[in-house]
């Protein structure tokens, strides 16, 4: 029984910090997104790449409309 107790913290702490990395990349995602309304000349292919991730980082791949 204690050896299920300790593998379960273990197991609460690894998905802790997992959880923490996702998130701050979440942030970063977001602050990419916000790039684009800079006014600078950026390459083509960086602003499709900027699109891409605007949609990654603003979940627009979740179904709104189906939940």
């Amino acid at each position: 029984m204690q050896t299920i107790a300790i593998g379960v913290i273990i197991g609460n702490i690894i998905f802790a910090f997992a959880l923490k990395q996702m998130w701050n990349l979440l942030g970063l995602l977001q602050y990419f997104v916000y790039l684009q309304l800079w006014k600078l000349n950026y390459p083509e292919n960086a602003l499709a790449m900027l699109k891409y991730l605007k949609y990654i980082a603003l979940l627009e791949f979740i179904p709104i409309k189906e939940i």
